[in-house]
């Protein structure tokens, strides 16, 4: 029988625990690191425990028309 939790760093998953809040932050950073921070920054204000930050090469970003 497996375990009914798991820990994530300092917090435990599982049955009868609190969510876990992950925030998509997308490209919204543009590629600069202080904006980056600073949507980290607004992640944790309101409440996330995680922020997701896509990772694709370059080539897959672009849109050719």
């Amino acid at each position: 029988m497996q375990p009914s939790f798991f820990k994530v760093g300092t917090r435990t998953l599982g049955i009868g625990q609190p969510a876990f809040l992950i925030a998509g932050a997308g490209v919204n950073h543009n590629g600069r690191l202080a904006v980056a921070k600073q949507i980290v920054a607004a992640a944790k204000k309101a409440g996330a425990d995680a922020v997701q930050f896509p990772v694709a090469p370059a080539a897959v970003n672009r849109c050719v028309l």
